[in-house]
């Protein structure tokens, strides 16, 4: 998740730069002495100038998208479509199996379901929440006991 984050940041950062290169190529330069106006003067007003109070929104849940629709810790649940899992009650199988998935690299991942390490779970399968993050859930798959990662994004009630 944090390699996520990371990443993400990376990206915002370059494209801030991106967009920042170059404004002072771009800005006009003139040479020709400026030219001065008298300035205007307007009459003071004495009635102030009246604001509307900001509007404010109500504080958003904290809640992972997927427990404010009513699945979340210790409820159960199926599959919305097959999913790799990321086996084990860490997240280093998942993140592994992750940086796999972003890189394409099928042989890496292939290796990892030989291992045991990633398993492939089918639409429909159902499962248990052990525990619910705001990206992903470790889950425990009901017909096998197999506990690991996914994305939450794959979790229906």
């Amino acid at each position: 998740m944090m390699k996520l984050l990371g990443y993400f940041f990376a990206i915002i950062f370059v494209v801030a730069m991106i967009g920042s290169c170059g404004d002072d190529e771009a800005a006009p330069t003139n040479t020709e002495p400026a030219k001065t106006e008298p300035a205007k003067t307007e009459p003071a007003k004495t009635e102030p100038e009246r604001t509307e109070p900001e509007k404010t929104e109500p504080a958003k849940s904290e809640q992972p998208a997927s427990e404010s629709s009513g699945i979340g810790t210790g409820k159960d649940g199926v599959l919305k479509r097959d999913v790799f899992v990321g086996v084990g009650e860490t997240k280093k199988n998942y993140d592994e199996m992750f940086d796999y998935i972003v890189a394409k690299n099928q042989d890496a991942l292939m290796r990892m379901v030989v291992d045991g390490r990633v398993v492939v779970a089918t639409k429909g399968t159902a499962f248990t929440v052990v525990n619910m993050g705001f990206i992903s859930a470790m889950i425990e798959i009901h017909e096998t006991g197999v506990r690991g990662w996914i994305p939450i994004e794959y979790l229906a009630q």
